[in-house]
């Protein structure tokens, strides 16, 4: 297999992967190690090159501050990127700070830049960790790690191209949960739809 090179993360502990839409940026988020310091928390743009090559991180953004969990929360831990449909914003869950950190998105930059008043702060104990958006662009779904109802661990979360599904993989309870999207975006639960040892990262394969 042919390299495509390799850039430094520009953060700790890299965790999540995300290319925009227009192919022309890769957002990385770097979670940090559950300690009581923010270093190397951050989340991360590389030009996409071409032949695919990354460039060095145009953008960096530190993200700092804690919560009430004693053990899970003593600092931030960004744990992905999402691109909204309209391509403009991106919203980063931080599990550490219990909030969805907004960042203005300039593709042709690759430039990050905080909204403050379009950051959402949860409830404390939630550890937001992973934020889709349903392709109609109305509705967003987020899974909260640390007060999931159905599954231990909530990891992956994908939405079937119709819009009409969502999963979540739950890593410590080994299972797949099935949810049913109304017209309105409310979720209806089908219940486990399949067993399996730590399941994290899920996706539907093409038709």
């Amino acid at each position: 297999m042919e390299t495509c090179g390799a850039v430094d993360s520009a953060g700790l502990i890299p965790v999540s992967l995300t290319l925009a839409g227009d192919g022309r940026n890769v957002f990385v988020a770097n979670c940090g190690p559950y300690a009581a310091s923010d270093d190397g928390r951050t989340v991360a743009v590389f030009p996409v090159k071409p032949q695919g090559i990354l460039g060095p991180a145009k953008t960096i953004q530190q993200h700092r501050g804690s919560s009430a969990d004693p053990q899970r929360q003593t600092s931030a831990h960004p744990h992905g990127v999402t691109i909204d449909p309209g391509n403009g914003y991106a919203w980063a869950p931080d599990l550490g700070t219990d909030s969805i950190w907004c960042y203005a998105y300039h593709a042709a930059l690759g430039a990050l830049l905080l909204e403050p008043e379009r950051t959402v702060q949860l409830t404390a104990n939630r550890g937001p960790r992973t934020l889709k958006f349903h392709p109609n662009g109305k509705f967003a779904y987020l899974i909260n790690e640390l007060a999931s109802s159905q599954g231990r661990a909530p990891r992956g979360m994908v939405l079937d191209a119709s819009g009409g599904y969502l999963l979540v993989g739950n890593e410590d309870s080994g299972s797949i949960q099935g949810f049913r999207i109304a017209e309105n975006g409310t979720l209806k639960s089908i219940g486990a739809l399949a067993e399996m040892p730590g399941p994290t990262c899920l996706t539907f394969a093409p038709a």
